[in-house]
């Protein structure tokens, strides 16, 4: 057994090892994560390991910024406020780039009274 600042330092790391490996369990996204990196990693046999990882991993910030560019969906009845309030409080509120664009797709029926008056006026 050990004493003293080595038995601290154990302990830490035992504790550290365990904390991973519940946060992994937690996470099976991370272990796929890994197991495609590794295999990248093997299959391409790269000379320079850590230009490699910093390559891999950087593409992979790429594609989570692409994710977080997901389109939004404002779904509701006609006349609860889609276009007057949420999608004008949204594009005024966020920093959207040149790519973003406002769609509306109107139903079929001819449109209530009141809101044929809007368009008309707008």
């Amino acid at each position: 057994m050990e004493s003293g600042f080595e038995g601290i330092v154990a302990e830490l790391r035992r504790v550290i090892r365990e904390q991973d490996h519940q946060y992994l369990e937690e996470h099976p996204e991370l272990a796929q994560l890994f197991a495609d990196y590794l295999a990248a990693l093997a299959e391409t046999q790269p000379a320079d390991l850590d230009a490699f990882t910093e390559a891999y991993f950087s593409t992979l910030s790429t594609a989570v910024d692409q994710e977080s560019q997901l389109p939004l969906m404002i779904i509701g009845p006609s006349g609860c406020g889609k276009v007057g309030r949420c999608l004008r409080r949204v594009l005024s509120t966020r920093n959207f780039d040149d790519s973003t664009r406002a769609s509306s797709n109107f139903p079929s029926r001819t449109p209530r009274d009141h809101l044929a008056k809007e368009r008309r006026t707008a």
